[in-house]
């Protein structure tokens, strides 16, 4: 399941990126949703402003490496659904869409003007080993 950021973000705005894409923690969203104490997850971000003017779209991109049984992976993914829509509240933003499929799911939200996309995707490695990708992309 993918949610676009076009579908998502009705007309194209010159406002600056968010204050959730700006100031979202990751990190504390993951250790809060991610209660497992044999392993602490591994994250790494990035982040990313393509166009000019009127067409600029920013992106965010975080992964993180867990240590999760496959038993475990859809409650993972439903508490960091929960957290990160706590987050855009916390950070002014409201969630205007959302949905879910197998190993995925998706938020869409707006903050003023500015209109954006999380999205989230597992993929199983290894033994217990797993990969979660979020992405997020507005403007």
């Amino acid at each position: 399941m993918t949610a676009s950021i076009a579908a998502g973000c009705g007309v194209a705005t010159t406002e600056s990126p968010s204050r959730f894409i700006t100031s979202f923690s990751p990190e504390d969203a993951i250790n809060r949703a991610y209660a497992d104490g044999k392993k602490q997850p591994i994250v790494s971000s990035g982040k990313a402003s393509v166009g000019s003017g009127a067409s600029r779209v920013t992106h965010r991109s975080i992964s993180a490496e867990l240590s999760l049984s496959e038993i475990d992976e859809s409650q993972f993914l439903s508490k960091m659904k929960t957290e990160v829509a706590e987050q855009l509240r916390k950070y002014g933003a409201q969630t205007t869409g959302e949905g879910t499929g197998p190993g995925d799911s998706y938020l869409e939200y707006s903050e003023g003007a500015i209109a954006g996309v999380v999205e989230f995707s597992g993929m199983r490695g290894a033994s217990e080993t797993y990969r979660l990708v979020i992405l997020i992309a507005e403007r």
